[in-house]
């Protein structure tokens, strides 16, 4: 039999040795702490001396830091107030410089102002001058215009009125005739009306003429007196009175119209 590997599965020592073991085991480890412990406070001792070191040196460095910044503040304030003294010393020397500018320019602008004010007053006489006189031209030569045609225009116009003459004297007596028969028939239309008025008064008494209707008077009379016994008071005065005056015959009617007493007419012979 041939044996190729051999492996060990458990070891048993006797207790004493196991003991020994274990208390060296402690003694390394209680020592190996020890080690570790001192190595521990060494290190913190270190960083707490480094930390201050480098806390120190952070406080050095910032004061050196606020130091410089001051320096360098100061020095940059000098050279500002240097810069703000040249900037206005080139303000004002700006100032100048463009206040004399400002005042050529004006000069100048006053002088090219006054040279266009003559050169324009001069234009401007120029012109008023040529306009007078073409205006004089002008109006002479519209006055003649005007006299000619006036004096033609007026010719004219008398050949115009003598031939309207001419005209309404024959159209006058043309219509002369016309005219007669026109006032004869609003003559005779007044008439009518007078006489249709008259028709429709019922208080109106209407006799004949003075010694041809006397009889027929006195007859429509005394109708007329006895109608008012019945009616209004005012038809039998009327009556009465036609009466009083049968024996002249002053109540009648006699009408007479023409072109010139149409109005007067249509007065007489009414009584409402």
């Amino acid at each position: 039999v041939q044996i190729t590997s051999v492996m060990i599965m458990t070891v048993t020592l006797p207790d004493d040795i196991c003991e020994q073991m274990s208390d060296k085991t402690m003694i390394i480890s209680a020592n190996a702490q020890q080690r570790m412990e001192h190595q521990n406070s060494m290190q913190n001792t270190r960083m707490n001396e480094q930390i201050q070191t480098m806390l120190q040196s952070f406080a050095e460095q910032r004061e050196q830091m606020v130091t410089s910044g001051n320096e360098k503040e100061n020095s940059e304030q000098v050279l500002l107030n240097d810069a703000i003294a040249l900037a206005e010393k080139a303000e004002l020397n700006i100032k100048e410089g463009n206040d004399v500018n400002m005042q050529n320019i004006i000069a100048d602008n006053k002088l090219l102002v006054q040279r266009v004010r003559d050169e324009t007053h001069g234009a401007i006489t120029k012109i008023t001058v040529e306009s007078e006189k073409e205006s004089e031209e002008l109006v002479a030569n519209t006055n003649l215009e005007v006299q000619t045609l006036i004096s033609e225009s007026e010719l004219i116009a008398a050949q115009n009125r003598a031939k309207a003459d001419l005209i309404i004297a024959e159209a006058e007596g043309t219509i002369a005739p016309l005219m007669v028969k026109k006032r004869e028939f609003i003559t005779h239309e007044k008439k009518l009306d007078v006489y249709s008025k008259l028709g429709s008064n019922k208080d109106l008494i209407v006799t004949g003429k003075s010694g041809i209707d006397d009889d027929v008077n006195l007859v429509a009379v005394a109708d007329a007196i006895l109608q008012g016994q019945d009616g209004s008071a005012k038809s039998a005065l009327l009556a009465e009175m036609a009466l009083m005056s049968q024996g002249s015959s002053a109540f009648a009617i006699h009408q007479r119209f023409d072109s010139s007493t149409a109005a007067t007419a249509q007065r007489m012979g009414v009584f409402s």
